[in-house]
């Protein structure tokens, strides 16, 4: 079972969220599924009520500032990969 990251923006106030206001669910995300198991998802096209496809991506990456070269790959790139069973860039 996977997680898409995705659409948390929409779901807050569209005009007045600040990125700590995702903390708690993104804490609560990462420690329920891991990075293993979480795929990030941009929610284009409707993720412009409530912001751009830039902010999303940078509240995510400031988020895993910490976390290990590793583990960003797997959320941004590998799990989705292995989830939809795509063929990877070689």
């Amino acid at each position: 079972m996977y997680c898409k990251l995705s659409g948390l923006t929409t779901e807050a106030d569209w005009i007045n969220w600040k990125v700590k206001d995702f903390y708690p669910y993104l804490d609560f995300v990462f420690e329920s599924f891991g990075t293993d198991r979480l795929v990030f998802g941009s929610d284009w096209p409707v993720i412009l009520i409530s912001g751009t496809y830039t902010k999303w991506k940078n509240l995510l990456e400031n988020y895993m500032r910490n976390f290990s070269a590793e583990e960003k790959v797997k959320v941004f790139t590998k799990n989705a990969i292995e989830f939809y069973h795509l063929q990877p860039d070689t």
